[in-house]
């Protein structure tokens, strides 16, 4: 075997390494992108029901409803900075891609 032969089988196996890898980084992409989703739905609704309770505490004048109000919304506020913070780690990961319209 030629030396060009070998180096070509090298590079042969080194893109089906990188292409492994690219499928592995999509399928862990996809299932951070639906936790993100749930997560995001699991903040609306918390965030939702905290808004109700806060609201119906206060023209009922019923403080402990307003009470468990503000400790969901705290929760909700929570969940949603998980979420933030999972964004953010993906976007420091992932390289920077040139822009579709940019100058050429």
């Amino acid at each position: 075997m030629t030396e060009e032969e070998r180096q070509f089988l090298e590079e042969v196996k080194a893109g089906e390494h990188t292409r492994q890898q690219k499928q592995a980084d999509s399928i862990k992409e996809q299932r951070n992108l639906m936790l993100r989703n749930v997560l995001n739905t699991v903040f609306i609704l918390l965030a939702l029901i905290a808004m109700v309770c806060i609201g119906l505490g206060k023209f009922q004048h019923h403080g402990s409803l307003m009470q468990m109000g503000l400790i969901i919304g705290i929760v909700a506020v929570l969940v949603k900075m998980v979420e933030a913070t999972m964004r953010l780690s993906t976007m420091r990961r992932k390289p920077r891609q040139p822009h579709r319209f940019s100058d050429q």
